[in-house]
C-alpha cells in the first residue's frame, strides 16, 4: 500500500507542478497579454487523462469495499444506537477515530467513486476533441 500510496503522491506531484510551469512560464499572447504555456499544458492534458484513471484504479483497488460500507449521513453519529458500532468498527489506524476516517474516505468516494469522478475518467480523454481538431486550433 506505501509503494501505491507513493505513486499516487507522484501523480500529484507531477500534475502540480506541471501547472506551475504552465503558470509560471506563460507564453506571450496578443497585445501584451500571455497565456499558459502551451507546452506545459499539452503535457498536463496528456497525462490527466491516464493519470486520473490510475489513481481511480489504486484506491479502488486497495480500498475495494471501505468506500461501499460508510454511514449514508453525518447525522448517524449523533445517534446514540448507532455511534458505539461506528466508533468500533469504522475507525481508523493510528488514533483516528471513526469520524476522522469517514471524512477521509467520503473524499476519496467522491474523487473516485461517485458520478462526478466517473464522468471525468470517462470523458477527460474526449473533451479536447480529436488531435487533428486541436492541432488545428493552435
Amino acid at each position: 500500500m506505501q509503494a501505491r500510496l507513493g505513486e499516487i503522491l507522484a501523480i500529484r506531484n507531477l500534475m502540480w507542478s506541471t501547472t506551475e510551469s504552465m503558470i509560471r512560464n506563460p507564453d506571450p499572447w496578443l497585445d501584451g497579454h500571455v497565456q499558459p504555456n502551451r507546452l506545459a499544458g499539452t503535457v498536463y492534458s496528456w497525462f490527466a487523462v491516464s493519470q486520473h484513471s490510475r489513481i481511480r484504479e489504486i484506491v479502488q483497488e486497495d480500498l475495494g469495499s471501505a468506500l461501499i460500507y460508510l454511514p449514508s449521513h453525518a447525522e448517524d453519529f449523533a445517534n446514540e444506537e448507532l455511534r458505539p458500532y461506528l466508533d468500533q468498527y469504522v475507525r481508523g489506524s493510528r488514533g483516528a477515530d471513526s469520524v476522522e476516517r469517514v471524512k477521509v474516505l467520503k473524499a476519496m468516494w467522491d474523487a473516485t467513486g461517485s458520478e462526478f469522478a466517473s464522468g471525468t475518467s470517462s470523458t477527460s480523454g474526449t473533451i479536447r476533441g480529436p488531435a487533428r481538431t486541436r492541432a488545428s486550433r493552435s
